[in-house]
């Protein structure tokens, strides 16, 4: 834990959804509680746990284009243009479907040996890695949807050891994983290309989830921890070591980035949190009238999605935020009575 960057107290207590957003619409999905929401493209995927299928709805009219059977209980989603890769398990298989948001039908079908826990996959769709446990060991399987190969980078060889949550940076160079155990997490930065290991960052509390930067240089961690609540850890990613600690406090469960990394949702109970990266600070709360579960931003920053545990996703429009300018967030950061001087004029 790096130190603590913590909202005033009136405003963890008592932050109310400001004019920024307004409720768009609201769409009963059907199926059970919604677990996985994501964007792609024009369209917003979510899966139920008890229903083993997603459905692809609208993105702007919030309607339901189609519903996509798959072959086991989706645990965990991750998009690449137009399309979106569902991890699956079942009592037979595991598997990696892709479904195509605009046709609403499967493109592709991957084995996964072992149970899956997580995907990410790289822009171009060519590269799926998968978290997985089982056997006494977790590792991450490194699926080459051009050749046909299929690799992996080990993470452990122990027993209950799970990876939690895979994320790559932005060119796609560098994997992040959360890795768990029954007594601690820590952050995994892995080579890509290489599957191997670069670095392990420690951070002690079970690790919900995990966003890097748009521009790759910070990884937010969101943890739970026993005392403290809600925590996101913030991660130099190229030091690999957390420079501070942002206190949030509730119960956080999800996370998401806006497109240029200025805003960070949390999913805390029946609210999403909004946190300002620049200033460290909760800037607002969303509300939409139930339990959530998952939160998405659009690709153009204008909308965000939020499932909830009743089966319903709620779309909120985003005003554009109100700035500081950053001369001013720098004049901020000034120490007591250093002062800014007047420029003289040139001779």
């Amino acid at each position: 834990m790096g130190p603590l960057a913590s909202a005033p107290d009136d405003v963890l207590r008592d932050a109310r959804a400001d004019a920024e957003f307004t409720e768009l619409g609201k769409l009963a999905v059907g199926g059970g509680p919604i677990g996985e929401l994501t964007v792609a493209a024009s369209a917003v995927i979510v899966s139920s746990y008890s229903d083993n299928a997603v459905a692809v709805i609208d993105a702007d009219g919030l309607t339901v284009r189609a519903v996509v059977a798959l072959g086991g209980e989706p645990v965990a989603t991750a998009a690449a243009d137009s399309r979106v890769y569902v991890g699956t398990t079942s009592a037979s298989h595991d598997s990696v479907s892709v479904v195509d948001a605009q046709t609403g039908t499967i493109a592709a079908t991957y084995p996964v040996d072992l149970g899956i826990t997580a995907v990410a996959v790289s822009r171009d769709g060519r590269r799926i890695f998968a978290g997985r446990s089982g056997r006494g060991r977790a590792d991450i399987a490194i699926l080459d949807t051009a050749a046909g190969a299929v690799g992996a980078i080990d993470v452990a060889a122990t027993p209950g050891v799970v990876v939690d949550t895979v994320r790559l940076s932005p060119e796609g160079r560098r994997l992040y994983a959360a890795v768990s155990d029954a007594h601690s997490s820590d952050l995994r930065v892995f080579d890509a290309d290489a599957a191997g290991l670069i670095a392990t960052v420690p951070i002690g509390s079970p690790i919900r989830d995990l966003a890097v930067s748009p521009d790759g240089g910070t990884a937010y961690v969101l943890v739970s921890h026993p005392r403290s609540g809600g925590l996101i850890d913030v991660v130099d990613t190229r030091a690999n070591r957390v420079k501070t600690t942002i206190a949030i406090g509730g119960v956080p469960m999800q996370m998401t980035l806006n497109a240029d990394g200025t805003r960070a949702y949390v999913v805390d109970r029946d609210d999403v949190l909004v946190i300002c990266t620049v200033t460290q600070q909760i800037v607002a709360t969303v509300r939409v009238g139930g339990p959530a579960s998952s939160v998405a931003a659009s690709p153009h920053g204008g909308r965000l999605y939020v499932a909830d545990y009743c089966g319903a996703v709620t779309m909120v429009g985003v005003a554009p935020a109100k700035t500081v300018p950053l001369f001013g967030a720098i004049a901020r950061e000034l120490p007591r009575g250093a002062g800014v001087r007047e420029l003289q004029p040139a001779v």
